[in-house]
């Protein structure tokens, strides 16, 4: 896995093109692999890595957050309504909010 330094200034500029969607195509450019260009970017300080899925859907609420939401809006102990679905949880929530509305107790 040894990069020359014309590999590697190459590499840092094709990574500066394509970014990390373009790992493949840098690859296949310097006839490296994936994994390989990876390291060398990363022991280089340049990989970016594209942002985890998972991160971005952590911001939906949970079932839970949910519930304690509708106990807040309601002021009745919902403990046990975790186990609904959490679109039926959601109806309710904009069930009540509507009401709210409705009487000017938002």
């Amino acid at each position: 896995m040894t990069y020359t330094v014309e590999e590697r200034t190459r590499l840092k500029k094709l990574y500066a093109e394509h970014g990390t969607p373009g790992l493949d195509l840098i690859a296949k450019e310097l006839g490296k692999t994936v994994p390989s260009i990876r390291t060398v970017l990363v022991r280089m300080g340049d990989y970016v890595p594209v942002e985890d899925n998972k991160k971005s859907k952590r911001k939906e609420k949970t079932k839970g957050e949910l519930v304690n939401y509708l106990m807040e809006l309601t002021d009745l102990d919902l403990n046990g309504l975790e186990p609904a679905k959490k679109e039926v949880i959601l109806r309710i929530i904009t069930f009540v909010k509507g009401i709210k509305e409705e009487n000017g107790n938002v």
